[in-house]
């Protein structure tokens, strides 16, 4: 067996070499590390290049479907204005139409209406004499919110003929009036295709209204003095109706509010005498104790 000799220089300079070897391996360039380095940097590029033109196709996409869409909607739009033109334009026909028929059948029925039509005969005469009374004004109502007068002749007739009472209501009232006499309201009068409307209408003269109805007036409107106070020219009417005609006592109460109305005697044969209310705006005044 041979004896062990330690050699410590040869261990050294093993060691020193393979450390040597060790960093001359780490500091060598390697060309095929820089070419892929260049084509990665390359492939990057790509990416981004590709990634551009993906995202302006989509912008020019995007700015084309918008174009189509607002084109559509304005395409939908003028469509549906014509259209609705088009309904308005029918449902204007159709109302031209209707109203033109309308009118047609207006004209129509109140042609036949007019050629249907009679005359309003108004006789007035005195109460007492059954004279006629010539000059007496007769007043009618129509339904456009005029009258039509007419003046008593000779005979005592007020004539309203056929073509111009178109206006005046199938039944209806006349109102006569004449100084010297009572005012009064006649009944009904009624016409048809084939009879004439006519009354008569008795007035009383005021020569024979010899009684008389006295009153007077207050009111009211100072509540401090504890007394009422008189009303000044205040109208105050007094009907009565007899035979179907309705007559009208009217007077104006004076300065100290009284008034006095000349009527017929009653005599229990011409009805009762009824006074019209009368209403009177004012202002009150009063004190309160505080």
């Amino acid at each position: 067996m041979k004896p062990f000799t330690f050699q410590p220089f040869k261990t050294v300079l093993f060691a020193a070499g393979a450390t040597m070897l060790m960093w001359t391996t780490a500091c060598k360039k390697d060309a095929f590390d820089e070419k892929a380095a260049l084509t990665a940097q390359r492939d990057l590029l790509q990416f981004k290049y590709d990634n551009e033109k993906s995202l302006e196709q989509l912008r020019q996409q995007g700015a084309t479907a918008l174009a189509q869409l607002q084109y559509q909607l304005s395409l939908q739009q003028q469509m549906l204005t014509m259209r609705s033109q088009d309904s308005l334009n029918r449902a204007y026909q159709r109302f031209v139409d209707s109203l033109s028929r309308a009118t047609g059948r207006h004209a129509d029925s109140i042609a036949m209406l007019n050629n249907r039509r009679q005359d309003i005969i108004v006789k007035v005469q005195d109460i007492i004499t059954a004279q006629a009374i010539q000059g007496a004004t007769v007043t009618l109502p129509t339904t456009v919110g005029t009258v039509l007068q007419a003046t008593t002749d000779a005979s005592g007739q007020a004539i309203f003929p056929a073509a111009g009472n178109t206006n005046v209501p199938p039944t209806v009232q006349a109102i006569v009036t004449r100084t010297g006499y009572v005012s009064a309201q006649s009944g009904f009068i009624t016409r048809t295709s084939s009879s004439v409307g006519q009354t008569t209408v008795q007035l009383w003269n005021n020569g024979n209204a010899r009684n008389t109805i006295r009153g007077n007036v207050t009111i009211d409107v100072n509540l401090a003095n504890g007394s009422a106070e008189n009303v000044s020219g205040q109208l105050i009417t007094i009907t009565n109706s007899y035979q179907g005609t309705t007559y009208f006592y009217s007077a104006l109460t004076d300065a100290s509010g009284n008034y006095s109305i000349n009527v017929p005697d009653n005599g229990g044969s011409i009805g009762t005498y009824s006074f019209v209310p009368v209403v009177k705006d004012s202002v009150q005044r009063m004190y309160v104790n505080g």
